[in-house]
């Protein structure tokens, strides 16, 4: 169903609405760490059962700056929770909207994939020499088999296919080499 005003709540979609389906456009680089900061949240999230969180963007248009975070992440998911879902299913015919953490977790993904979009890196974009730079880091130790797998699938068909490969994101126990 589309939203119509801004005070309508439309689970995933009120970002859209305000945005007017644009994405938000980052550099390759900031694009990737959030993916992986999401990423990492997600699984710790959804491993501890929780659902319903949101994130927080605070926009700075006059320094060019976005905040991020994770937000309202005290919803468990319990069988409370899954006997509300299956009623609510049964009652109304309709797709629950309250969903399993590895399910809320994908559809969490699945928005933020949607909400910002990376720029194309240049040849010299080197994602270990950011990650060394900006944060004087040499060793970052990001990498579960879940997320790798989630990068491989979803970023290396959608962004990485038609760039210079850059050796990949280092190794797959760091980003610094």
């Amino acid at each position: 169903m589309p939203i119509t005003s801004r005070k309508q709540v439309a689970l995933d979609t009120n970002f859209l609405y305000d945005m007017k389906s644009r994405p938000i456009p980052l550099q390759f680089q900031m694009r990737k760490m959030l993916q992986i900061a999401i990423a990492n949240d997600s699984i710790f999230l959804s491993q501890h059962q929780v659902i319903d969180y949101s994130l927080l963007l605070i926009i700075d248009p006059i320094k060019k700056t976005l905040r991020v975070g994770i937000i309202d992440y005290i919803q468990q998911y319990t069988i409370e929770k899954e006997l509300e879902s299956y009623v609510k299913q049964a009652v109304s015919k309709v797709v629950p909207t309250i969903i399993g953490p590895d399910l809320y977790k994908q559809r969490f993904r699945n928005a933020m994939d949607k909400y910002f979009i990376g720029l194309i890196p240049d040849e010299e974009c080197k994602f270990n020499k950011v990650i060394n730079e900006r944060f004087n880091a040499k060793k970052i130790h990001w990498f579960t088999k879940e997320l790798d797998l989630y990068l491989t699938n979803k970023d290396l068909s959608q962004n990485v296919s038609q760039t210079a490969n850059s050796g990949r994101y280092g190794n797959q126990n760091n980003f610094a080499e």
